[in-house]
C-alpha cells in the first residue's frame, strides 16, 4: 500500500503528457515508482534540518566527511556554529564555511569525525562549460527538506515534481531551476533529486504559489567549489541588535559607526520592509539576517521603518563585517 501512494503521488504531482502516457504502461510506471521509491530512500538521511540562531532551513551532506550544501541565506555568513539535526532524532555540531551571495550558494562542514550519510551530485566532474547538470524542462524531481524546521515527529517530507524551466545561461539567465515541487518556509537548502537520486539542485527560494519553486543548480555550487570551502564572501552588515517579530525586526540597539546609524535607525524601531519586501517570521515574511546574507558591502538598501507608529524609509549603504 506505502508503494502504491507514492505510485499516485507521483503520477498526480507531476501530471505530464509524458507521464500519462507511461501510465499506459504498467511496467513503465512501476520502474518510475521504485527508482523514486529508492532515490528517497537513499538521501533521507543525508537530508538534514539546520538550526542557526533564531533561523531554520535545511541542507544535505554531499561527502562522507560532512560537507553540506545549503543556501547563503541559510548559513548567513562563515564562522558560525549551527546545530545540525538528522532524520532519526540525532544532532550534530557545523560549522558554516563560505557563501556566495549572488548565486545563493552556502556551504557548511560537521565538526565530527564520519563517515557521514550522504548523497551523490549529478555530473560532478562536468567541466564548467560542459554544463550536463541542467535537467530539460519535464523531467520528475522530488524535493527533500524539513520544513519548518526539525520535528521529531515527522519524518523528512518528500514532494514530487516536473522541472518546468531553467533560466538559460546563454540567453543571459543564471540556470536557476524552476519546479511545480511544493516548498515552503525551512526547505531552503534542501536537495532537489532526480530520479537516480542524485542531487540536481539546491532550494533557494519559495516561488509566488505553492507549485512554482526555485532552486540553484549544481553546476553554480562546483563553479565556486574552492572559494565556499575556503571561506567565500562575507554577507553585508546593518549593525542593528534586536529580534526577529511576526510582522518585522525590533531594534533593540544601534552600533556606534555603523550604516544603521549613520541612516538615522534608533531604538524602538521596527524594520518591516527591505527593498519592497516584508521582514518578519513566516508566513508574514523573511528574516532580516536572510536578507543581509544575500547582499553585499557597499551595496544600497531601502528600509521600511515604524517609529512610534509613523511609516518612513531609510536609505542605508551596508557595511563590511569587522
Amino acid at each position: 500500500m506505502r508503494y502504491r501512494i507514492v505510485l499516485w503521488l507521483i503520477a498526480g504531482a507531476l501530471g505530464l503528457i509524458s507521464f500519462r502516457a507511461a501510465a499506459q504502461d504498467s511496467d513503465a510506471l512501476a520502474d518510475l515508482e521504485r527508482d523514486f521509491v529508492a532515490a528517497i530512500a537513499n538521501a533521507k538521511d543525508a537530508t538534514v534540518a539546520i538550526h542557526l540562531g533564531d533561523g531554520t532551513g535545511s541542507g544535505v551532506i554531499v561527502s562522507p566527511d560532512g560537507l553540506i550544501l545549503s543556501v547563503a541565506h541559510v548559513t548567513g555568513s562563515s564562522g558560525q556554529r549551527a546545530a545540525v539535526y538528522f532524520a532519526d532524532g540525532s544532532v550534530a555540531v557545523a560549522e558554516t564555511l563560505g557563501l556566495e551571495p549572488g548565486t545563493d550558494c552556502g556551504m557548511l562542514r560537521l565538526l565530527a569525525p564520519g563517515p557521514w550519510p550522504f548523497a551523490e551530485l549529478v555530473a560532478p566532474d562536468a567541466p564548467p562549460d560542459e554544463d550536463q547538470t541542467a535537467p530539460a524542462s519535464g523531467t520528475p524531481v522530488v524535493a527533500l527538506g524539513h520544513p519548518g524546521g526539525f520535528n521529531p515527529e515527522r519524518p523528512v517530507h518528500a514532494r514530487f515534481g516536473r522541472v518546468l524551466d531553467v533560466d538559460d545561461q546563454a540567453s543571459g539567465g543564471d540556470g536557476t531551476l524552476r519546479t511545480d515541487a511544493a516548498l515552503t518556509a525551512g526547505d531552503s537548502g534542501g536537495p532537489l533529486l532526480d530520479r537516480g537520486g542524485r542531487i540536481l539542485a539546491i532550494h533557494t527560494r519559495v516561488g509566488p504559489r505553492l507549485d512554482q519553486n526555485y532552486h540553484v543548480p549544481v553546476a553554480r555550487f562546483l563553479e565556486q567549489w574552492t572559494k565556499l570551502l575556503e571561506g567565500g564572501v562575507a554577507p553585508a552588515t546593518l549593525g542593528v541588535v534586536g529580534r526577529d517579530a511576526l510582522t518585522g525586526f525590533a531594534v533593540g540597539a544601534v552600533e556606534p559607526g555603523s550604516a544603521a546609524q549613520r541612516a538615522g535607525l534608533t531604538r524602538g524601531d521596527v524594520i518591516v520592509g527591505f527593498n519592497g519586501v516584508a521582514i518578519g517570521t513566516p508566513p508574514n515574511g523573511r528574516s532580516l539576517r536572510s536578507f543581509l546574507a544575500l547582499r553585499r558591502p557597499g551595496d544600497p538598501v531601502e528600509l521600511r521603518v515604524l517609529r512610534r507608529g509613523q511609516a518612513m524609509n531609510l536609505t542605508v549603504t551596508l557595511d563590511a563585517p569587522e
